[in-house]
C-alpha cells in the first residue's frame, strides 16, 4: 500500500499545488526499495509500470476539477456554545 499511496501522492494534482513528478516515481521506488519499499513489491510495479500510467491516463481527473471543488466548498463558522 506504501508504493500505491506514494504513486498517488506524487503523480496527482492537490488543491495546494501542482503535480510535482516531471521524470515519474520510478527512480525513487528503485532507490527506496528494501527501505521504505518491499523489493518484490518495486520489482512487479516496474514490470507493470506502463498499465499503470494507462490507468492514471484513463481515469485522470479534469486539470480544473480540483480548483472548483476548492471554490464551491461552504465554509463552516464557528458556532458559539
Amino acid at each position: 500500500m506504501a508504493l500505491a499511496d506514494v504513486y498517488d501522492a506524487l503523480t496527482s494534482r492537490r488543491v495546494y499545488r501542482k503535480r510535482s513528478v516531471t521524470t515519474g516515481p520510478s527512480p525513487r521506488f528503485v532507490e527506496e526499495a528494501g527501505i521504505h519499499f518491499d523489493p518484490a513489491t518495486v520489482e512487479a510495479f516496474l514490470a507493470h509500470e506502463r498499465q499503470f500510467i494507462a490507468l492514471r491516463e484513463q481515469y485522470a481527473d479534469a486539470d480544473n476539477e480540483v480548483p472548483e471543488k476548492r471554490k464551491n466548498r461552504k465554509r463552516l463558522l464557528p458556532v458559539a456554545v
